[in-house]
């Protein structure tokens, strides 16, 4: 079968009340190809959510209003679905790298962080791709006078986008450390992150993971 259509219409359309409108099969080779641009096309099925009426079966693939994409894992009315894409800032699928990739470290570039003033942090594009939305890693803070005098008073950390609103504390120490430690997932905004912290200190972060 061949179907052909110019600037508008459709080579090859098939409608169903009930069942499949197009089913293609093949033994050995390929069932369904996009041979052009390579582009395929959802409809969505759905304004919010995944469907909540109906049999699905699992295998079934939709899209909703708000351009998330969902993947039903389990038969049933209406089955169980799962997001695979998300269309909100800040969520994505996460990506282990296959090693750690340090992202800042102030005793060899830019020296201690000054009390209550953010340090940005690039990432580097060669390792994080665009539209990279949260890293996850290790923060360490370190005495600013680091491995001779301890931090002489307790303090925190956050890191946030760069230029935004520090909500959170990512990592706290108490007063007598020399250093401190701990994991943190924060959000990423062109590539760019930043620390900052309520007393000087000097940092360095690890990431092993990103979202897109």
């Amino acid at each position: 079968m061949t179907g052909y259509s110019g600037s508008s219409g459709y080579g090859v359309l098939g409608w169903s009340p009930d069942a499949a409108g197009v089913v293609g099969a093949s033994d050995t080779g390929v069932d369904l190809y996009a041979a052009g641009t390579g582009r395929i096309y959802l409809e969505s099925h759905v304004p919010f959510g995944p469907p909540s009426q109906g049999e699905h079966g699992a295998g079934e693939m939709v899209r909703d209003g708000a351009g998330d994409w969902w993947a039903c894992v389990a038969d049933g009315a209406p089955g169980t679905w799962r997001k695979f894409a998300a269309n909100q800032d800040g969520v994505g699928t996460l990506h282990v790298l296959s090693q750690g990739v340090r992202v800042l470290d102030t005793f060899s570039s830019g020296g201690v962080v000054p009390a209550r003033q953010q340090r940005v942090c690039n990432l580097p594009p060669t390792v994080f791709p665009t539209g990279t939305t949260a890293v996850t890693g290790t923060l360490i803070a370190y005495s600013p006078t680091a491995f001779t005098t301890p931090f002489p008073s307790e303090g925190f950390a956050s890191v946030f986008l760069p230029n935004g609103a520090a909500t959170g504390v990512t990592l706290a120490w108490p007063a007598g450390a020399m250093y401190f430690s701990g994991a943190f997932t924060a959000p990423v905004k062109a590539l760019q992150l930043a620390v900052i912290a309520a007393t000087a200190a000097h940092f360095t972060m690890d990431v092993v993971g990103y979202y897109q």
